[in-house]
């Protein structure tokens, strides 16, 4: 039989309560102390020393009585001090493998403690005054092995400058995975500035003109810049001259706001009309002279003690120059240029990522990528390149239009020219035709007619008789040259009887002549035909001219002259069998270059062949111009 439990006392359960109460709350305070010591080993803490006279023992001291502040998001801007600042971290046992990392990387000395079993010393010591084999890892940024329980001090010297502190904890899985995805976006930013630099290389290169060359210095200075910012200048191109690696920044700064102002004046067209032009062309030269300031130290080390206040300057300077460079554009903007809008977009989209970059390190915004903390100016800088890139291409593009416009007109006013001259020489050749056939050619047929009558006379001799015959034979031959002549300056035949009876009454009388059988082909030109008289006496010139070069030149038997005339175009064909020519040396060259003129002139296309053995071929097409 199952028995039942009786009634609890109450003083039992008020012993229990007693009991259980402070185990809960002991327990409480374990987890919550395990929860404290775990946050602690992640967290990050900072000193500030003004005097930059505090020893390691006294700074591990102060850290572990709590003198040190927790740095509060990863990051801290001094800005220009001249303090020296004190880092700590205190590791428990660690289960991951891990890594500090202070983000900064000019530190100009930077000494690493270690604090591990009641043993404190000194275990490097790097920075931007030492060779780039100093630093702790392979890495622009400075990147200690944090695994074994202690405590880390570092000691950051970077007085009379501007300090801007990165620190973190982390696995060294996460650092290794951030420092691959770091070198990759860094590689594509370079390829594409380089990319964009040797397009910019090759415009210059083809077209000559100093603007190209302008932008890729200022291009390279920039991105030199920016890569001496970042570190990676000393990590990759001067690892072992450590004095140039405090002088990167600013001398390419200066170079860079020089090549800035001497590209934006070609790129916007700037000119001494400009209120600010002058007054650029000073700030060039003084940037130009902060560059050559701040390669002194490299020869006068001593120099280096003037340093803050060039900086300072500098900064100053670079101030100046945007607001002009703002002020240029805008100036150009207002007398509608469009290259200025290019920059002025430019400059916008530089300024939006390096500002978010700027925040993100302040702790100002809320985004906490390291893209943005990492990358924000590269992409900016690469994004200008590519917006300038565009407006030089625009320009290109516009001075191609620009100058295609102008060879459009002047060639318009040339074949207006051509066409009022060719107007005016036909015209002449007219009058002076008509001379000849109405006037001259009238006056000895009167002649001729009185020497008729003469002729006819009783009272001559015969021996008189016979001379007055040979006297009208030669006039007669006189009047009959006149009425060549005539036809030669101007086919008048084309107006009275049209083209195609013209062409065959002059291949007619070549025949007469027994010198060349030449075969005459025509298709199309009725009477009333729609083509242009210009076109007519055009086509009338240089079959003319082709079977006058035979007849004097070729030693040809026989000549073909074949014309056509189609809906949209107009072909002639002329081949001989003569001795022909060598094309590159061909002694009757200035009757073939007035047929390619002439056909130039209406846009029509000639080609001349002199195949073996002999003999040549003639083809012509040219636009079928209405009236």
């Amino acid at each position: 039989m199952r028995g039942t439990a009786g009634p609890v006392p109450r003083n039992a359960l008020n012993m229990k309560n007693q009991v259980s109460r402070p185990a809960g709350r002991w327990l409480i305070f374990l987890a919550l102390l395990l929860l404290a010591n775990l946050s602690q080993a992640r967290q990050v803490f900072m000193m500030e020393d003004k005097a930059r006279q505090l020893r390691p023992s006294e700074a591990l001291k102060r850290f572990k009585q709590g003198q040190f502040q927790l740095l509060e998001g990863k990051n801290y801007n001094a800005g220009y001090t001249n303090s020296v600042f004190w880092l700590a971290i205190h590791v428990q046992e660690a289960d991951v493998d891990q890594r500090w990392i202070i983000g900064n990387a000019h530190i100009n000395r930077l000494d690493f403690y270690c604090a591990q079993n009641g043993v404190f010393k000194q275990w490097k010591v790097t920075g931007d005054y030492f060779p780039f084999s100093q630093r702790p890892a392979p890495d622009r940024q400075f990147v200690f092995d944090a695994n074994t329980p202690g405590t880390y001090l570092a000691r950051l010297d970077k007085h009379g400058e501007s300090l801007q502190i990165f620190s973190a904890l982390v696995p060294a899985q996460v650092y290794y995975e951030d420092h691959a995805l770091e070198n990759m976006l860094n590689g594509i930013y370079v390829g594409a500035i380089l990319l964009m630099v040797l397009f910019a290389l090759f415009l210059y290169i083809t077209i000559g003109d100093r603007l190209y060359l302008f932008y890729i210095l200022y291009i390279i200075s920039s991105y030199a810049w920016v890569m001496a910012n970042k570190g990676y200048g000393f990590q990759y191109f001067w690892p072992d001259f450590p004095a140039f690696a405090s002088l990167a920044r600013p001398l390419f700064n200066a170079l860079c706001c020089t090549f800035l102002l001497v590209f934006m004046q070609h790129f916007i067209g700037q000119d001494e009309k400009s209120r600010y032009f002058r007054l650029n062309n000073r700030l060039k030269i003084i940037s130009l002279s902060f560059a050559l300031l701040f390669a002194v130290p490299l020869l006068v080390p001593r120099f280096l003690e003037f340093g803050t206040v060039f900086l300072i300057a500098l900064q100053l300077l670079i101030g100046l120059i945007i607001l002009l460079t703002v002020l240029s554009i805008g100036e150009k903007i207002r007398e509608g240029n469009r290259q200025a809008l290019f920059f002025l977009l430019s400059i916008i989209v530089l300024f939006f990522f390096v500002l978010t970059e700027f925040f993100v390190h302040a702790g100002i915004t809320m985004i906490t990528s390291n893209f943005w903390q990492n990358f924000g100016m590269q992409t900016g800088f690469v994004f200008e390149a590519l917006i300038l890139l565009f407006g030089l291409a625009f320009q290109l593009n516009r001075y191609r239009a620009d100058r295609e416009r102008l060879l459009i007109s002047v060639n318009e006013q040339q074949r207006n020219l051509s066409a009022s001259i060719i107007e005016t020489q036909e015209n002449e050749r007219r009058l002076i035709a008509d001379q000849l056939h109405d006037e001259v050619g009238a006056q000895l047929s009167v002649v001729t007619l009185q020497l008729g009558t003469v002729m006819e006379s009783k009272e001559l001799d015969t021996m008189s008789s016979a001379r007055l015959g040979k006297a009208s034979e030669v006039l007669k031959d006189v009047a009959h040259t006149i009425r060549n002549l005539s036809h030669v300056l101007t086919p008048v035949a084309i107006d009275k009887y049209g083209f195609a009876k013209t062409i065959e009454d002059l291949v007619s009388t070549i025949n007469l002549s027994r010198k060349l059988e030449v075969e005459c082909i025509i298709i199309g030109f009725a009477a009333n035909t729609s083509i242009s008289s210009q076109i007519l006496i055009t086509l009338y010139r240089i079959s003319q001219e082709l079977l006058n070069n035979t007849l004097k030149h070729a030693q040809a038997k026989h000549a073909l002259l074949q014309l056509v005339e189609l809906e949209d175009s107009i072909t002639l064909f002329y081949e001989d069998d003569g001795r022909g020519f060598h094309l590159d040396s061909r002694k009757n060259g200035k009757g073939l270059d007035s047929i390619i003129s002439r056909i130039s002139f209406y846009n029509g296309q000639c080609e001349i062949l002199s195949p073996p053995p002999g003999g040549i071929i003639v083809n012509i097409e040219i636009p079928n111009i209405k009236k």
